[in-house]
């Protein structure tokens, strides 16, 4: 039998059916919600996390020391950080927008051009050196490392290296300091260890051309040949006596210096040494007087005149002219160098000059470094121009120099005013108090020099003064000891390297301090310890002067 369903009952029906199908519905929308919700939470999550990565790496950019920036495909910064902008004295939202190009000078973006970019274009990478422009217009030193992105943008992160590089330059500097300083040493150490024996060789031939002198007469011709040996000698014991000590020592002695008797015994041993071709044109006062040392501008002069007859070779023309103006002008496109400070207090101006092939400034600018020279290897030991330190170093002038390629080179020496009292070594006494003495006066010679005995030995003979050499100090301390040996000046020859005149003279003076001491020597050192002693007689020795000394000493010994 079939149901019958009334309209109501057929209405209900599709209504449970409808209901049931959207409580399915609903429920697999809320499994699916569920599902989503869950999904959703977990990126949330993870959304989070990188979030917090984000930034904590945008904070740790933002507190790095170097420099972080990022450009669009254009060249405009999208990003930088803090480092980034104050390296250049901005603020991080001052360049923001603006193109990189700005922070570098016009040449440095021609590097980039012609350099950076097109390895930065092959490679997508590139790393190295640049010199950026600073708000302030400074130039800072940069290390960068550039790395191009896929949408043609840029990321650069860079590191100012300014300070470091300074850094390094002054650690270069110094360690060429050092080099310079041992080199120096060095050439010093040489010059002490072979003056001594050329002092007693140069002493043999000054003290041979005194006794000549002595012994023959003033108007023959012998006499004027032993005055030029003595001379000559005179000259190179001051070059000698240059390389015995530190060149601290030796400009410490300043003293009133005759210029136009200086120029003139140097311009003898210029001509005796220039080549045939070459001539000498000189322009020299009648008198001219600084306040100098003496030895340091004999030195001065010759390796200047030297240096330029080398320079010249065969032939050419050497201008040599004391004077108070300068001659001329030195022009600018000339080759140019000073040492010193330029004052007001220059009186004499020595210009040395010659015809030769000149200088580059490089070159000109490295003539005063130790041992370099241009000259070929068995010619020159580019050592010479260092007399020319020494006398700036004195406090006493102020050195130029100009050259022209092709055209030569010219020295420039501005002396000092001879404002000071001048020094009166003891070898330049006054008159003579009397001229005789006792001639039974009996001399102690102490000479550890092995060479020099002979000639001081005649020296002193030739003033009739009976004398005893003795070669060992320690020898004629004992014999000083005795109480039978009479004396009555003891004559201390004194030049051995590594002795001290000062420490002689203390155990001499307590052995007998009753007998007046008279240091012999050419060592410029004993200047400072003249108190040990009571007079100083100055090698190469002249016998006016060492007669002078020996009766000066006498009186003041009958006096006492």
């Amino acid at each position: 039998m079939t149901e019958t369903y009334t309209p109501v009952q057929t209405e209900l029906s599709r209504l449970k059916r409808k209901l049931e199908r959207e409580i399915r519905a609903r429920q697999e929308a809320e499994k699916l919600l569920e599902e989503k919700s869950a999904k959703l939470f977990d990126l949330n999550q993870q959304l989070a996390a990188e979030a917090s990565r984000a930034s904590q790496l945008i904070q740790a950019v933002e507190s790095a020391s170097d420099g972080v920036a990022i450009t669009d495909a254009e060249g405009r910064f999208t990003y930088m950080n803090r480092a980034h902008a104050v390296m250049f004295g901005y603020r991080s939202e001052d360049l923001t927008g603006q193109h990189w190009s700005s922070l570098y000078s016009a040449e440095e973006l021609r590097r980039f051009d012609r350099l950076i970019m097109p390895e930065l274009e092959r490679f997508g990478f590139w790393r190295g050196e640049t010199v950026g422009l600073s708000k302030h217009g400074q130039h800072i030193l940069q290390e960068i490392v550039l790395t191009q992105l896929e949408t043609g943008g840029l990321i650069c992160a860079t590191r100012d290296i300014t300070l470091r590089h300074r850094a390094q330059m002054k650690a270069r500097e110094l360690e060429q300091r050092l080099v310079k300083a041992e080199q120096e040493a060095a050439l010093f150490t040489l010059g002490n260890a072979v003056a001594h024996d050329f002092n007693n060789l140069i002493g043999v031939i000054s003290g041979y051309a005194m006794l000549i002198q002595h012994d023959v007469s003033e108007d023959s011709e012998a006499h004027g040949f032993a005055e030029r040996i003595a001379q000559a000698a005179e000259q190179a014991t001051g070059v000698i006596r240059s390389l015995e000590v530190e060149r601290t020592n030796d400009t410490q002695s300043l003293s009133h210096v005759n210029l136009t008797t200086l120029s003139q015994t140097g311009l003898t041993i210029a001509e005796a040494i220039r080549p045939p071709a070459i001539s000498i044109n000189a322009n020299i006062p009648e008198a001219a007087v600084v306040w100098a040392n003496e030895v340091v501008i004999s030195r001065c002069l010759l390796n200047i005149t030297k240096n330029a007859f080398d320079a010249m070779g065969s032939s050419g023309e050497l201008s040599f002219s004391i004077v108070r103006e300068p001659s001329e002008v030195f022009s600018t496109p000339a080759a140019y160098l000073s040492l010193g400070e330029a004052e007001d207090q220059y009186e004499w101006i020595i210009e040395i000059s010659d015809t030769g092939p000149g200088m580059s400034q490089d070159k000109l600018n490295r003539i005063f470094d130790p041992f370099f020279t241009s000259k070929s290897r068995f010619k020159g030991s580019g050592l010479g121009l260092l007399s020319l330190i020494s006398l700036v170093e004195s406090q006493c002038a102020f050195i130029e120099v100009s050259s022209h390629e092709g055209q030569g080179t010219q020295f420039r020496l501005n002396i000092k005013k001879a404002a000071k009292a001048a020094f009166s070594p003891i070898n330049e006494q006054g008159p003579a108090r009397s001229d005789t003495h006792d001639k039974t006066r009996h001399i102690l010679i102490i000479d550890d020099t092995g060479q020099q005995d002979e000639s001081l030995n005649q020296a002193v003979e030739a003033l009739d003064y009976t004398y005893e050499t003795l070669d060992d100090p320690a020898l004629a301390l004992d014999l000083l000891e005795g109480t039978d040996y009479s004396a009555d000046i003891i004559l201390a020859n004194l030049d051995r390297p590594g002795h001290s005149h000062a420490e002689m003279a203390r155990q001499l003076r307590t052995t007998r301090p009753d007998l007046p001491l008279i240091l012999c020597t050419q060592s410029q050192q004993a200047f400072n310890c003249s108190a040990d002693f009571s007079a100083i007689v100055y090698k190469p020795i002249e016998i006016a002067s060492l007669r002078e000394t020996l009766k000066n000493i006498m009186t003041d010994s009958e006096m006492t």
